[in-house]
């Protein structure tokens, strides 16, 4: 059960990643808050960046990205279930509070 959340847990940057939705959501907030906040300007590069991507990604069409998740999927899974084995192997018991720790030190 704990690799499937560790599963979760690692595909939802990539749905983020892929999914327009989410993106568009932040973008617009980041640009009602970069008038407020002028140290924010830094990040306009990284959504210039994004946006191309977004670009980018509508021209190849939805069988890229369905390709791509059925490569990302299983391999998301394996990992999730590696690192839970290693860590079990280790003799350390993960609880849902430790997830969170184990994943930024696997990222």
């Amino acid at each position: 059960m704990l690799s499937f959340i560790l599963t979760f847990l690692l595909i939802v940057p990539f749905l983020f990643v892929y999914i327009q939705g989410p993106f568009e959501f932040v973008k617009s907030r980041y640009f009602g808050l970069r008038k407020r906040f002028r140290f924010l300007n830094r990040l306009n590069i990284v959504m210039s960046t994004a946006s191309m991507y977004f670009r980018y990604n509508r021209k190849l069409g939805l069988s890229a990205f369905l390709y791509s998740m059925l490569l990302t999927i299983p391999s998301m899974f394996l990992n999730g279930m590696a690192l839970y084995l290693i860590i079990e192997g280790f003799g350390i018991h993960l609880v849902v509070g430790n997830i969170a720790i184990v994943l930024f030190i696997f990222s």
